[in-house]
């Protein structure tokens, strides 16, 4: 049964004129749950920034005795930047007075039943922010009748007071809507409920009579509601009507055209096809295009009379070319639109109604499939047009309404307000062909005040880049150059700018790409000191630090990081791994602990917990853990192998075959699996293996002499032998196993890359090449073969052949680490160091733990 509110008591004021710079908290301010330690960092956050208000005021509402402003005070670690005026034991009356002046009324619980004050807010037509705390979440929807946060967002939970506060003419709707929702929650319903509810739990239906003459007491409850209901309609019929009379905005489409004429036809013809809801113009600006485009355009101009083009003789870059646009434009808004963009039904209105309801916004953007950064919808899966169309209508009711601040909106649809460029200009041309202007103007139109937003139900396609690709312009090397035009004009800002501390992160990113570690790590140090804040930079830090080996540097940033962020589990995690390299098992291992209770759905921090409980010899722990591990990732066989080693431990070898025959049922194709099963059911041989795995050959061999003298021909237990063999040195005799195992297979895998093994170590170049030519199919099909063949090919100097065999062999394993190394290691001897820097990126990126391929990146480097 529903909460319900008296609303001829809680009742909103329609007449007021203006409301108070004023917060309302109703609740125990000491209660750990209610969250005041939270409003109270917002309160301060609010107050350090641009949007400081002196006569901001806190109400506290409470009726626990003893609360004074100085145990208040007192409560909130950090001194309360406001006025504060505590209330207490005030009748409903008076609390419904004190609701009604208010800017808003919030909620900071973390938890609540239901939130009752929140609700009689609303039906006083005041503003309400609660965070997402189970019970206000009920009733207060999100953007309809009211705000909700997360919560510990002080960010979030500061920017939706700023709002409510500064722009409470953008909540009209919503305090309607929200007193609409408080009706639903009469006195007459809750008797209802209540009647209903308990005839229900009783078995048994209550008197007619008797139930009527106690609903009388709240008749009269429904002239006040018919009341309040036709003063709500009244109101909105004269908001949509004050916004249907204001001057509809024209808005200028500055197109800039370079060959891709294909594109530029596509994205004309559906700007005409849903873009009639606006009143715009277009204006298209050609930079010397030399692929018929300039008639087309010619013959559109002709046709669309709402539609002007600037023909340029030379390529004058983006910004120069969309700066002649700006200028030409006659509209309040100016929209800046990449040709290689198809636009959808409502795209630019539902742009231009956010810029219209939020007067402090200067610059928008929609979302997008194609671009890096928040625009980006990684939902979008479309693959013809009709999906294109059904994507952007799906999103537009999933976020109907709703835009997201950023700081930065990108250059292929930017919705700019006409007085953002008398305030700060137009594009910088210092950037030349293209990539930074955009970031350049975002940080020049923010530095002035200018609010900028990404609008969530506006989606268009954009193919990306293609005046870049289609006119053989090198897009990274502009990327790059750009970037550092971009830092060398900012580089005296302060404090940093989002958008120029992304470009520093960018600047390492390009510097480490090119080799150049100190110049990366000189990059993220100037982000870091700049923002030390800022965990992607940290963490960025931290990783370029343990890639160059400065061990001492990167021990030290760590155990700030984690300091920093205490609940960070990959944080948590990493700290624990390099505990662990120096022998520090206990600190790693509960340091691997808080990961997991931090992140329970990570893997490799569970797998990593696991191995501590193993070695720790904690073996309950380690069981508990497995188990989960492979209830919640059933495709990772690592958890199964490391259950069946502790049963075999225990000599339960049918239990451990079990246990791996369950993986097989439904990973039949995994090889290593299959082959653990048949080894277990066989002790001797599982135990002779796990000693080969161990390196203690001798025993080892002891083992599978023994077995083979009862099994002479078993295969596994031949090749076992023969490798302990190979590596004691003992070719001959290996050699032998392994031709013996061929007379039986001929084309057994593992036996012919021992032999071929043996013949590059021993010189034998000829049998080599005889074992090639009898094996051909097998070597151009595996792995461990190939690279065997290009070490062949290295031994007889043929170098170029074997680079060959090694760019032959990366495309066809692309995931393979080793392979990488093998190649790079060939790019590098050939002088080719960007592309040998490629490969040994791409080999730690599949295994950061590859020393090699470290230890070849930073000789590159040096």
């Amino acid at each position: 049964m529903s909460n319900s509110i008296d609303h001829t008591v809680f009742r909103p004021d329609f007449h007021r004129s203006k409301t108070e710079h004023s917060i309302v908290f109703i609740g125990n301010p000491f209660h750990q749950l209610k969250g005041f330690n939270m409003l109270g960092k917002t309160i301060n956050v609010i107050q350090s920034s641009q949007y400081a208000m002196e006569d901001l005021t806190l109400y506290l509402v409470s009726n626990l005795s003893g609360v004074t402003e100085e145990l208040v005070r007192e409560k909130i670690s950090d001194r309360l930047q406001c006025k504060l005026d505590v209330r207490q034991n005030l009748s409903r009356k008076a609390v419904a007075d004190l609701l009604r002046k208010a800017g808003v009324v919030v909620c900071s619980s973390w938890y609540e039943g239901f939130s009752l004050p929140v609700l009689e807010a609303m039906a006083c037509g005041t503003p309400v922010i609660t965070t997402n705390n189970m019970g206000a979440e009920s009733f207060v929807k999100d953007g309809q009748n009211g705000a909700v946060v997360t919560y510990g967002n002080v960010r979030e939970f500061g920017e939706k007071i700023i709002d409510a506060l500064i722009n409470p003419q953008k909540y009209r709707n919503q305090v309607l809507n929200a007193a609409e929702t408080a009706l639903e929650f009469n006195l007459q319903n809750s008797f209802r409920h209540f009647t209903e509810a308990y005839q229900a739990l009783l078995g048994t239906s209550f008197d007619e009579n008797r139930l009527k003459q106690a609903g009388k007491q709240f008749v009269h409850l429904t002239g006040e509601m018919d009341k309040i209901k036709a003063e709500i309609q009244k109101r909105r019929k004269a908001v949509s009507a004050n916004q249907s009379t204001k001057r509809t905005p024209l808005v200028s489409i500055v197109i800039l055209t370079f060959n891709q004429l294909s594109y530029t036809r596509k994205c004309l013809e559906s700007i005409e096809k849903y873009t009639r809801d606006v009143k715009h113009e277009v204006i298209l600006v050609d930079n010397a295009s030399k692929d018929g485009t300039v008639p087309f355009l010619k013959k559109w101009v002709k046709k669309h009379p709402h539609s002007r083009l600037i023909v340029n003789s030379e390529n004058r870059g983006y910004a120069g070319g969309n700066n002649q646009g700006i200028k030409a434009a006659h509209g309040d808004y100016v929209l800046l639109l990449n040709n290689d963009v198809e636009v959808t039904p409502g795209w630019l209105s539902r742009m231009v109604r956010v810029m219209e309801q939020f007067p402090e916004l200067g610059i928008v953007g929609p979302m997008t499939n194609y671009i890096a950064g928040p625009q980006k919808d990684e939902t979008s899966t479309y693959t013809t047009n009709e999906g294109l169309l059904e994507h952007a209508r799906i999103r537009a009711e999933k976020y109907s309404g709703k835009a997201r601040e950023a700081a930065k909106i990108v250059g292929f649809a930017m919705l700019v307000k006409k007085t953002v460029f008398e305030s700060i200009g137009v594009l910088d041309e210092r950037f030349g062909r293209g990539n930074y202007e955009d970031d350049d103007f975002c940080l020049r139109a923010s530095l002035k005040g200018f609010k900028l937003a990404i609008v969530l139900d506006s989606f268009i396609h954009h193919y990306g880049s293609k005046s870049f690709h289609g006119n053989n312009i090198d897009y990274e090397q502009s990327l790059k150059e750009n970037n550092r035009v971009f830092l060398e004009k900012w580089k005296e800002i302060q404090p940093a700018h989002p958008i120029y501390l992304t470009h520093l992160l960018e600047r390492s990113r390009f510097d480490e790409e090119e080799g150049n570690f100190s110049a990366a790590l000189e990059s993220i140090r100037q982000a870091f000191v700049l923002a030390p804040g800022e965990r992607e930079i940290h963490w960025r830090y931290l990783e370029l630090l343990e890639l160059t080996g400065d061990e001492e540097a990167y021990a030290r940033l760590l155990i700030d990081y984690v300091q920093k962020y205490p609940k960070d589990a990959d944080g948590l995690n990493k700290l624990g791994v390099f505990r662990w390299t120096k022998q520090q098992f206990r600190e790693a291992t509960e340091l691997f602990e808080q990961a997991a209770a931090n992140n329970g759905s990570h893997i490799e921090h569970l797998k990593n917990l696991a191995d501590a409980y193993l070695v720790l010899e904690k073996f309950d722990r380690a069981v508990q853990l497995l188990i989960f591990i492979m209830q919640k990732f059933p495709d990772d066989f690592e958890a199964y192998e490391k259950m069946a080693n502790l049963y075999v431990e225990n000599g339960d070898y049918q239990s451990a075959v079990e246990l791996v025959q369950k993986y097989l049922e439904t990973h039949p194709e995994d090889e290593y699996a299959a082959s653990m099963s048949a080894l277990l059911k066989v002790p001797e041989l599982y135990i002779a293996f796990k000693l080969i795995n161990q390196g203690e050959f001798d025993t080892a061999a002891g083992l599978l002499e023994k077995y083979l003298e009862k099994n002479p021909r078993d295969e596994v237990a031949r090749l076992g032998l023969g490798s302990i063999l190979f590596n004691q040195g003992k070719f001959e005799q290996a050699e032998s196993l392994c031709r013996q195992v061929l007379q039986d297979s001929p084309r057994q895998e593992e036996a012919v890359f021992y032999l071929a093994k043996i013949f590059l170590i021993t010189q034998k170049s000829d049998a080599f090449g005889q074992l090639l030519a009898e094996n051909e199919p097998l070597f151009q099909n595996s792995l461990l073969l190939r690279k065997v063949h290009i070490e062949y090919l290295l031994a007889l100097e043929k170098e170029r052949e074997a680079l060959k065999n090694a760019e032959t062999l990366v495309k066809k394993f692309p995931r393979d680490a080793e392979a990488h190394v093998l190649t790079g290691t060939l790019k590098f001897k050939t002088g080719a160091a960007a592309a040998a820097r490629h490969h040994f990126q791409e080999a730690l990126k599949i295994d950061p733990t590859n020393e090699l391929a470290r230890e070849n990146l930073l000789a590159i480097a040096m």
